[in-house]
C-alpha cells in the first residue's frame, strides 16, 4: 500500500515539475524568448479549449431529424433559417447557437422571428450563459434584434405546448 502511495506521489511531483518548466518559459532548446514561448503556449491552449467547448456546444442543439420544421444552416451553427408549421406540437427545439470564445465571423448576429399561432402556446427564447432564458417572442407577432455570441454559450430556441401555427426564424 505504501508503494502505491509513493508511486502516486512521485507521479504527481513529476507532473507538477513538467508543468512548471513548460509554463515558465524554460525550454530545453535553450531559447530564452520566454514571452514569445508563453504566448504560443497560451494561444495553443486557448485554441484547444475553444475547439473542446465548441464541440460540447454543438451537442446541445436539437438534431435536424428530430425537428418539426426545416432548418437551413449557413457557415456555422449560429446562422441560417428555420421554418415550421406546427400541428399540436409540444416540445423544445434548440435551433441556433453554441459555445465559443470568439466567433470568426464576428460576435454580433441579427435575429428575425415571425410566429403565428392558431392555438396552443409557443415562445422563442434566447439563453445566454447560465442566465435564465429570455422570451423574445410569444403568442403571435414578430421580433427583430441582435444577440452577442462571443465568450459564453448562447442559444436560440422555441418552446411549444400543443402549438398549432407557423414559425420562421432567421439569423445572420
Amino acid at each position: 500500500m505504501k508503494q502505491i502511495y509513493r508511486k502516486k506521489k512521485c507521479s504527481a511531483a513529476l507532473c507538477a515539475a513538467l508543468c512548471t518548466v513548460l509554463l515558465s518559459g524554460c525550454y530545453p532548446d535553450g531559447d530564452l524568448d520566454i514571452k514569445g514561448k508563453n504566448e504560443q503556449l497560451k494561444d495553443t491552449i486557448l485554441e484547444a479549449y475553444d475547439a473542446f467547448i465548441g464541440g460540447a456546444g454543438t451537442a446541445v442543439l436539437t438534431s435536424e431529424r428530430s425537428l418539426e420544421g426545416r432548418l437551413t444552416r449557413k457557415e456555422d451553427n449560429y446562422t441560417g433559417s428555420y421554418r415550421a408549421s406546427y400541428t399540436d406540437f409540444t416540445g423544445t427545439e434548440v435551433l441556433f447557437g453554441g459555445t465559443t470564445l470568439e466567433r470568426e465571423e464576428g460576435g454580433t448576429l441579427e435575429l428575425t422571428c415571425y410566429l403565428s399561432l392558431e392555438s396552443g402556446k409557443a415562445a422563442v427564447f434566447l439563453r445566454s450563459g447560465s442566465d435564465d432564458p429570455v422570451i423574445l417572442l410569444s403568442e403571435s407577432g414578430e421580433y427583430t434584434g441582435t444577440w452577442e455570441v462571443d465568450g459564453e454559450s448562447t442559444y436560440i430556441g422555441v418552446w411549444c405546448e400543443d402549438a398549432v401555427g407557423d414559425l420562421f426564424i432567421q439569423t445572420e
